[in-house]
């Protein structure tokens, strides 16, 4: 499986500690909104 850009899934090479931030905030958000 190649990992190709896609901007809906967290991306492999995460060397931006803010950008990885915004992913874990985004994820756990869908994660609360999906449990409620």
């Amino acid at each position: 499986k190649q990992i190709k850009k896609k901007p809906c899934k967290m991306p492999a090479p995460i060397k931006n500690p803010e950008f990885g931030a915004q992913i874990r905030i985004k994820l756990e958000a869908q994660k609360k909104g999906a449990i409620k």
